[in-house]
């Protein structure tokens, strides 16, 4: 199964988080820094200045324009979630892209990437702490088999987490998201958007 690591150059201004009092499953977090926290509920966005084309926000939530919805909801209806509008509340045409499975830890072979000796990783979790390399593309390499999916994330959070007891002030690192080749059909040829291959290992 082929499948690529989703990069996209459209930055939007906004950050989501749980100061926007979004609600987060803790189950599987690191009880220390929080990594792992999942959303599970809509982000919220000013709909007025929502473009029409694929986009990130500040935190790496990718936003789909209405007119790509459909077709990703043919091939993984379970990988989207509406967007609300961020003044009214209401849900809105756009939809977030999320997630159905973690990718296992990649593999030695993985290149793009460091680590912070001023954000070093959790000591509990040590699943924080990475960092892109500037102007060297982060090429994924993995171990094992490809696992059947349509949208993955990566077990390894980019950025620093910091869980605090006002949970709204606690800040946490993001995953990147891998997509298979019936998503990455439906968003090819978007602007904006760069699918880098992903190695797994040989069947």
């Amino acid at each position: 199964m082929k499948a690529s690591l989703l990069v996209i150059e459209n930055q939007l201004p906004f950050f989501c988080g749980p100061k926007d009092g979004g609600k987060y499953d803790l189950g599987g977090a690191c009880p220390v820094c929080g990594t792992g926290a999942r959303r599970v509920d809509p982000i919220k966005l000013p709909l007025a200045r929502l473009k029409d084309r694929v986009s990130i926000t500040l935190k790496h939530e990718v936003v789909l324009p209405p007119r790509l919805v459909p077709a990703i909801k043919a091939v993984a209806p379970q990988c989207v979630r509406e967007i609300r509008d961020e003044k009214t509340g209401t849900p809105t045409p756009f939809f977030e892209l999320i997630p159905e499975i973690t990718l296992p830890p990649w593999g030695a072979a993985t290149t793009g990437w460091c680590s912070s000796e001023m954000d070093p990783p959790c000591p509990t979790c040590k699943r924080d702490g990475f960092f892109n390399i500037p102007k060297m593309p982060l090429k994924l390499a993995y171990n094992k088999k490809n696992p059947p999916f349509f949208v993955a994330a990566t077990y390894e959070y980019f950025g620093k987490s910091r869980l605090q007891t006002d949970f709204k002030k606690s800040l946490f690192a993001v995953q990147f998201l891998i997509v298979g080749e019936s998503v990455e059909n439906a968003l090819i040829g978007e602007r904006g958007i760069n699918f880098v291959p992903v190695i797994f290992a040989e069947p």
